[in-house]
């Protein structure tokens, strides 16, 4: 009699515990099925693959990536970004604390990527001044600690012309 009333008592919290295991196993593979399902039947809302990405879902993707470091000072890749997107390539950009940004594109993507590459070329080859002043970066695109190196640069150069023209300019005599 003890026995089986200690048996009831140990049989009764694995019973709960296996009847909620098995409930969970149960919509975990309904909710499995039905997403494959309705995948199947909407292909036309599924997420696309295209344009800019984030980071972590384009390096996470088992696809062949190709990644690049460029150095971010002075180009400004919202034009690579739109360079990339007009042409439909797969790609993310990470920025990293040395100032670079790290670019990376599909490896199906790498003849649209050297179209693009080709493109810049072209267009530096081209016009040069008209390519640097359109992928530069004005003062109001620029973070903040750029900003202030920016700025640092500008008063210097003024400073200096201002101590040029006044070096070149004779003091007037005083008048009593």
């Amino acid at each position: 009699m003890d026995q089986e009333r200690v048996v009831g008592k140990v049989r009764s919290p694995f019973e709960i515990t296996g009847k909620a295991f098995m409930k969970m196993l149960y919509l975990i593979g309904k909710t499995w099925h039905d997403k494959r399902v309705w995948n199947r039947e909407h292909p036309e809302l599924r997420k696309k693959f295209m344009g800019e990405q984030q980071w972590f879902d384009l390096i996470s993707s088992n696809a062949d990536k190709n990644i690049q470091t460029f150095m971010n000072s002075e180009v400004n890749f919202d034009k690579v970004n739109e360079q990339f997107k007009d042409l439909g390539i797969v790609f993310a950009t990470k920025d990293n604390r040395d100032g670079s940004r790290e670019v990376a594109w599909l490896s199906r993507d790498d003849k649209l990527a050297e179209k693009a590459i080709q493109k810049a070329l072209k267009q530096i080859v081209d016009d040069p001044k008209k390519f640097m002043t359109s992928i530069q970066k004005n003062p109001k695109q620029l973070k903040p600690i750029e900003q202030i190196k920016y700025f640092k640069k500008i008063n210097n150069t003024q400073l200096s012309q201002l101590k040029e023209t006044i070096g070149k300019t004779k003091p007037k005599a005083r008048s009593k």
